[in-house]
């Protein structure tokens, strides 16, 4: 048989989801197309038995091989430029939590989103995704139904793509892909506007002091869980924050006298509040996110960029005693 003279770039793979409206039950009409890099990483992780049995000689028999892909949880990763029309799916999706007024909320009563695979009727971006890796190849599409996004980092950098926000997220499902699928018809282009860092120097505090940063990132890990074994090893009940939904990040500020309380911040595990947004009232912003009681979770040590001492914040969002663990505009 001669071989084929046909080469692909990375570049022609494309990306694209859609929220089912049959929890569990693939949807692949008018997907949307993800603004990916070249590069997704799945994991598909059967499970596999490999053991030397009984039978004549000393070797291992291709009859002693056992593979199964029921009950295994697959992983989708990926990364690359938010846009208006795609992030708010995914954030969505993450926590399990619809955008209401222009922000995306976590109440400090969060307790996770829980429903049966199989749910019908649901027309939203909070339950199940359907995600589609399409091959430059006619016929050898992936499809992957019953996905939901565990976890969510946003990246606003000053030094990259020109500010615009990027992301990078990993999905998971225990719904077994169906391979060698056709190329998804009229799939939606990703957007074409986006989140931008210079539009957060509207409003910058830490611990109630104005400063002057050069990046920021936020991750939300949702801790979904696939729960219980239902047809062909499918999941029959997926919830989120288990044990907890965790919520952290890192912030570039600029060494000056506005940021030195937060040494000692750090040493008494003082909260502090950190707001970064386009407008000083988050319900009124576009892009950005309110943090009441932040803990600083390691230490500060200046570094040079931008051709000045700057330090990296990290820190982990907690609960107050009452209202919103942290808010998100979107």
């Amino acid at each position: 048989m001669a071989i084929s003279s046909t080469v692909y770039s990375p570049s022609q793979w494309q990306l694209a989801i859609k929220p089912e409206t049959t929890a569990g039950t693939k949807n692949v009409a008018t997907m949307q197309l993800v603004n990916i890099d070249t590069g997704v990483s799945i994991t598909d992780a059967p499970t596999i038995f490999n053991e030397y049995r009984a039978g004549a000689g000393r070797t291992k028999k291709a009859s002693d091989y056992f593979a199964t892909e029921e009950g295994a949880l697959k992983t989708i990763s990926f990364s690359g430029v938010a846009d208006t029309t795609v992030l708010p799916i995914l954030l969505e999706n993450c926590v399990g939590v619809a955008e209401v007024s222009g922000t995306v909320d976590i109440p400090v009563t969060f307790t996770g989103n829980a429903f049966e695979i199989g749910a019908t009727s649901i027309s939203d971006n909070i339950h199940t995704l359907t995600v589609a890796l399409v091959s430059p190849v006619a016929g050898n599409t992936r499809v992957y139904a019953g996905c939901v996004v565990d976890s969510i980092t946003m990246t606003d950098d000053a030094g990259t793509d020109g500010g615009r926000r990027r992301f990078s997220v990993t999905l998971i499902t225990k719904d077994n892909p169906s391979n060698d699928q056709s190329t998804p018809t009229s799939m939606s282009a990703y957007g074409s506007t986006y989140y931008s860092f210079w539009d957060l120097q509207a409003f910058k505090e830490v611990a109630g002091q104005a400063v002057v940063m050069n990046k920021v990132e936020l991750t939300i890990k949702a801790n979904a869980k696939m729960i219980g074994v239902g047809t062909d090893g499918k999941a029959e009940v997926v919830d989120r924050g288990l044990p907890g939904i965790e919520v952290s990040g890192n912030i570039g500020i600029k060494y000056d006298a506005n940021t030195m309380s937060l040494y000692q911040d750090f040493a008494d595990g003082d909260n502090i509040v950190i707001q970064v947004s386009d407008n000083a009232t988050i319900g009124s912003a576009s892009l950005g996110f309110k943090a009441t009681t932040c803990k600083i979770t390691g230490d500060l040590n200046p570094g040079d960029s931008d051709g000045a001492s700057f330090i990296d914040l990290p820190f982990e969002v907690l609960a107050p005693a009452s209202g919103n663990m942290i808010e998100i505009a979107i």
